[in-house]
């Protein structure tokens, strides 16, 4: 059995409502093997979100942006991201692919998945367009 933290439950709690601000977010850390999820980061707005990112490490977020969707303006669609840091060891890259479905599972409800290996390249413009499905590939780089 996968245990969230109290403190990752209450963030993925804000980042999920609906009426979450534009550009919340919360950033899971894995403790072991996956059995147990913890919280290393929250707070708003894209770049606050690209300096939390750890460069050695590998992480799950969720962030929470607003957009029209289906003709309706200002919906929150909530971003489920797998950070893989530039200096992050490659054992410790192999292990976090085998915990993604636990992470998927665990930060949830999400409307995508994106996987994330550069935070220069985070804007919310690329956030969005790699959401749609004719966006392409779902890797930011």
């Amino acid at each position: 059995m996968v245990i969230k933290s109290k403190g990752l439950h209450e963030a993925i709690a804000k980042v999920t409502d609906r009426n979450a601000p534009n550009g919340s977010w919360v950033i899971a850390e894995v403790i072991g093997m996956g059995e147990r999820f913890d919280l290393y980061d929250e707070g708003e707005g894209i770049e606050s979100f690209k300096e939390a990112l750890p460069e050695d490490n590998v992480c799950f977020c969720l962030i929470s942006l607003r957009m029209t969707y289906d003709g309706v303006p200002n919906i929150a669609r909530v971003v489920f991201v797998h950070w893989k840091g530039s200096k992050c060891k490659g054992m410790k890259v192999v292990r976090s692919n085998q915990l993604t479905q636990m992470a998927w599972d665990v930060l949830q409800p999400h409307h995508g998945q994106l996987e994330v290996l550069s935070a220069d390249e985070i804007t919310e413009e690329v956030l969005l367009g790699k959401l749609d499905p004719k966006g392409g590939s779902h890797v930011i780089s």
